[in-house]
């Protein structure tokens, strides 16, 4: 009987040794699966940002691609108004020109109509 009670008492302590390592086994599972959901959400968030990024890329590029247009053509606006600057710029020159010339016969005529005035005065 003393024998059957140690078998008894072995078999019950290989009993509580397999619960314990069941129980141990169940916990590192569930450690596991909660683990797994966090980095299944974590994934999922992650993937949702990597979206996000994409798309303010895409973004980003159209953007760039409009502002090149918009650069392109302010070049071409901002050539042709040094073009009419230059040319402005040529126009007064000219009307300059012939303001001078203009103010020299006017200056010629005044000499002219004094010279007439005193042979005039003179007669």
């Amino acid at each position: 009987m003393l024998a059957e009670e140690a078998r008894l008492s072995e078999a019950q302590e290989a009993l509580y040794q397999v619960r314990n390592a069941i129980s141990v086994k169940e916990q590192g599972i569930e450690h596991t699966a909660q683990k797994l959901t966090e980095l299944s959400a974590r994934k999922q968030k992650d993937l949702m940002e990597i979206e996000l990024i994409r798309a303010k890329h895409v973004d980003g590029i159209r953007e760039l691609q409009d502002l090149r247009t918009v650069t392109a053509r302010l070049q071409v606006r901002i050539e042709e108004l040094r073009q009419t600057v230059t040319q402005k710029r040529q126009e007064v020159e000219e009307l300059k020109l012939r303001q001078q010339a203009l103010y020299r016969d006017l200056d010629e005529k005044k000499i002219q109509y004094v010279d007439i005035a005193s042979e005039k005065g003179k007669a």
